[in-house]
């Protein structure tokens, strides 16, 4: 995937770039921090399955105006059930997705304060890690004739987005993170890819899906500035 690579070494030069940028910068400062988050599924996906939820972790070296992050997530997307037409125009099936996901990723942030208040940007690259469950029903007798499970899908991933910290406390900052997400190709059985074996008769595969997702987190982080107490 050459988008994903060019994305992926971009990123990457920024964040090593930035990196002694945030270490010089006045009162840098070291933090590590939990969250939770709510997903939704858009695009392509968006089609087959809803709004997930998940927990991350993270850390992050913030500078006057420059960081940088590293940031870990487990999203659960619950199976959602959806009505398609069956191969584009025929009887209406009924497709069943659940997907988990796990991410890393690291890139730079930018952003600007004013007192306890501040606002920025950030990017990163990393990788992504599928379990994905979907089957199909609402066709022949057999209630649910196709079923696929998919593990193991490593794929790249970007990611972009804005966040906005609150100092609530001394050395203790809450965290605002609205971020998207695109990753590669992984599977999911979709009402397009009917398959017919002599021996097994009709089965679904699993159609190769771009990911795409919108994520709202809330976290708390914890830290002191480099050097000092």
């Amino acid at each position: 995937m050459a988008w994903s690579r060019g994305v992926t070494r971009l990123v990457g030069c920024a964040a090593v770039t930035l990196l002694p940028a945030a270490a010089l910068a006045q009162a840098p400062s070291l933090l590590s921090g939990v969250g939770l988050s709510y997903a939704h599924a858009t695009a392509t996906l968006g089609d087959y399955i809803g709004g997930g939820y998940g927990v991350t972790a993270a850390v992050r070296i913030a500078g006057r105006h420059f960081g940088v992050r590293l940031d870990a997530d487990f999203l659960r997307f619950p199976s959602t059930t959806r009505s398609r037409p069956f191969l584009g125009t025929g009887p209406m099936v009924e497709i069943t997705t659940g997907m988990r996901v796990f991410t890393l990723a690291i890139g730079p942030e930018a952003h600007v304060s004013a007192g306890r208040f501040s606002a920025g940007v950030f990017g990163s690259a990393g990788l992504a890690q599928f379990a994905n469950t979907s089957s199909l029903t609402g066709l022949g007798d057999d209630p649910r004739f196709a079923r696929s499970e998919t593990f193991g899908d490593l794929t790249a991933a970007v990611h972009g987005g804005a966040v906005f910290d609150l100092e609530v406390g001394s050395h203790v900052t809450m965290e605002l993170v609205a971020r998207y997400t695109v990753t590669g190709e992984t599977g999911f059985t979709r009402e397009v890819n009917l398959r017919y074996g002599v021996l097994s008769g009709l089965y679904m595969v699993p159609t190769p899906t771009r990911a795409s997702f919108f994520t709202l987190r809330l976290g708390m982080f914890f830290g002191q500035a480099l050097g000092g107490s």
